[in-house]
């Protein structure tokens, strides 16, 4: 599944005009517990993530995502 959590949070990115930097720091703010580098290997598909830590990363976009108007569009793991 990591190619799919990677495709979905890297289009979240790109919406967002987020950088990883962006997400691991939005991530943290949001209670998830990840290295910068957790989030860069978990967008780039070089690291699986487990359905917490992509859900995690999917509502740190969204929470961002949806007060610029768009309603969630980057995918939760049950919806992948």
């Amino acid at each position: 599944m990591s190619a799919e959590s990677a495709a979905a949070l890297q289009e979240g990115l790109a919406l967002a005009h987020w950088t990883i930097t962006d997400l691991w720091v939005a991530s943290v703010g949001i209670g998830g517990s990840f290295a910068r580098t957790d989030v860069a290997h978990i967008t780039d598909g070089t690291r699986d993530a487990t359905q917490a830590e992509h859900n995690i990363l999917a509502a740190a976009v969204n929470d961002h995502l949806t007060d610029q108007g768009l309603d969630h569009p980057v995918d939760y793991w049950h919806d992948l």
